[in-house]
């Protein structure tokens, strides 16, 4: 199963439901406390090894461990828990007596007998503790026939969900995932959003089920294509989807949203409005869909994911790494409408992500990056007073499946969410 990544599309590399399985302990941080990072030159982020701790693979007591995923999106369930969705998720060994400060080391993927050694999604949870501070993220994933399989079920023959952004709308909470197979690689072949009826219970408890996005258009159609993943928000009583139109460099972000009061009905099936613009110009919220009326909102990127959030004091805002960048921005608005603005880098990845080239790269490449950096997503319960929080996602530039669980083995950090922390500014704010 070989997997090369396109310019165009920029998604991630790695790509009946038995009772889910808490399959890890919870060791807990020792370390120095979270701290912001501030520059007289303005405001940036840095790592933060003990926000990392949360996320970090670390040894089962016993069977398979969690090794790394993409995506990591959180979401709020109840001020003291949440959730967290992964994508592609590597299983296997892992070590926590490592040399150094190393937290974790020593993974080796293992695949027994197949392709266990990754599964298409995995969950999380974290609480907070009595002292206020987050608990280790426990992973949670299913086995069907002894074997680790997925936490989120397409329900169809040869396909697969990637999880990307989620969002508790009243009861429910909504995941808005791609539809994938194995033919069409990293081109999702639909939008789905899964809904957990009852996300307060434990994960081994969970509702699940699917409610297909209406007018998604794939990558091999007709142009533009349009998914309906790439953030997902819950703002007064509706559920707003960012869509990406198009692809690439020449992608827009699109809007559409769904009543919440309908997301419960057992038999709901999205009906979205979509932000449109009429024909004189005036922008109105309709569910007669046309995709060359999509009001393009002004000055906000298209990408694969992000997350879109809102401040009091600075607006809406959503980080971002542009195409094949090494470069974390802010973009900021007064209305989710837009115009956006981007309002400058806050973040460069250190090496090896930002230096190490890839030896084999071939004369057509449009970069010999040997990883690329995706997915910033903001993690407003972990910051502290006065910082946010990010974490994105590492991967291999192009090559295969098993050269990527090789770098797992290899390069601490790599296709583990990094976490950063920064102060809530933004960048050139006055300290």
């Amino acid at each position: 199963m070989r997997r090369v990544v396109s310019s165009l599309l920029l998604l991630p590399l790695l790509g009946g439901c038995a009772a889910l399985q808490a399959t890890q302990a919870a060791p807990t941080w020792t370390g120095p406390p979270v701290e912001i990072p501030r520059s007289g030159a303005g405001h940036y982020f840095a790592p933060s090894p003990a926000l990392q701790f949360l996320v970090d693979p670390y040894p089962a007591p016993e069977d398979t461990s969690w090794l790394g995923a993409d995506v990591g999106t959180s979401i709020r369930v109840q001020d003291d828990r949440y959730i967290w969705i992964f994508g592609d998720t590597l299983l296997g060994g892992v070590s926590d007596e490592c040399p150094g400060n190393d937290i974790y080391c020593d993974r080796v993927v293992d695949h027994g007998d197949g392709e266990i050694g990754m599964i298409r999604n995995t969950a999380g949870v974290t609480v907070r503790g009595d002292d206020g501070s987050f608990r280790r993220i426990v992973k949670y994933w299913p086995k069907t026939g002894g074997d680790p399989s997925d936490t989120f079920p397409s329900g169809t023959d040869g396909e697969f969900l990637w999880p990307l952004a989620g969002v508790r709308a009243g009861t429910p909470v909504l995941i808005a995932a791609n539809r994938n197979t194995l033919t069409s690689g990293l081109a999702p072949v639909g939008n789905t959003l899964v809904r957990i009826a009852n996300p307060d219970d434990e994960a081994g408890e969970w509702i699940i089920t699917r409610h297909e996005i209406p007018n998604f258009r794939p990558f091999d159609g007709p142009a533009p294509s349009l998914v309906w993943t790439m953030a997902i928000i819950h703002l007064g009583r509706h559920v707003y989807l960012f869509g990406e139109l198009g692809s690439g460099f020449d992608a827009h972000t699109v809007l559409a949203r769904v009543d919440d009061d309908d997301v419960a009905a057992n038999d709901w099936k999205p009906m979205p409005e979509y932000l449109m613009r009429d024909a004189s110009g005036h922008l109105r919220w309709t569910r007669e869909f046309d995709v060359t009326r999509l009001h393009r909102i002004r000055g906000l990127p298209g990408t694969s994911e992000t997350t879109v959030m809102y401040d009091p004091e600075l607006g809406w805002y959503s980080y971002q790494l542009p195409p094949l960048s090494f470069e974390v921005h802010l973009y900021t608005a007064p209305d989710i409408e837009g115009p956006w603005r981007d309002s400058g880098v806050v973040y460069r990845l250190p090496p090896p992500w930002s230096t190490e080239q890839n030896k084999d790269c071939p004369d057509t490449a449009f970069t010999c990056s040997e990883y690329i950096a995706y997915a910033v997503k903001a993690h407003p319960e972990l910051a502290p007073a006065g910082g946010r929080v990010l974490t994105y996602n590492v991967n291999l530039g192009s090559g295969s499946l098993r050269g990527a669980e090789l770098a797992a083995e290899r390069v601490l950090g790599f296709y583990v969410p990094q976490v950063i922390v920064g102060p809530d500014g933004a960048p050139g704010a006055a300290n």
